[in-house]
């Protein structure tokens, strides 16, 4: 049996082919199939090997779109009559494991849907400022004695 660690909307996952499992929020419809995060680690059990990946793909069907349950934060300020209760739901896909490939390009020789959640590119960073040259003053040996 292979498995495979994903990660996926900051959170990390083990996966075997047939698992459902819940995760942030996914922008795909319900039946329709993603690529989901990046794989970190790959084992395939049945002959004894674990491999680290660089460029493995686990693929997902959209099973249905819910609410986590609802956590409660109350805040308080002692001796100074400030009370405030917040209640949060996080929204979350069910999403049940297809197939779990070796490399993205067997996943793309498929011919299934590119991801949902696709990778960010990288900001482009403006060049480093560059500091003045600092200004030296000359002292006269007469200002530097105190005379």
């Amino acid at each position: 049996m292979t498995y495979a660690i994903i990660a996926e909307g900051g959170h990390q996952y083990r996966v075997h082919e047939g698992d459902r499992l819940l995760v942030n929020r996914l922008e795909a419809s319900v039946g329709q199939s993603v690529t989901l995060g990046e794989v970190l680690f790959l084992v395939e059990e049945a002959k004894g090997t674990a491999t680290l990946v660089q460029e493995g793909a686990v693929e997902a069907t959209v099973i249905a779109h819910r609410r986590g349950k609802k956590i409660r934060v109350f805040t308080y300020k002692a001796k100074k009559r400030e009370r405030r209760t917040l209640g949060f739901r996080s929204d979350l896909t069910e999403v049940e494991i297809a197939r779990i490939h070796k490399s993205r390009a067997e996943h793309a020789h498929k011919g299934q849907k590119e991801s949902a959640s696709a990778p960010v590119e990288p900001e482009v960073k403006a060049p480093a400022r560059t500091r003045a040259p600092r200004k030296t003053v000359a002292l006269d040996e007469s200002e530097g004695k105190g005379e």
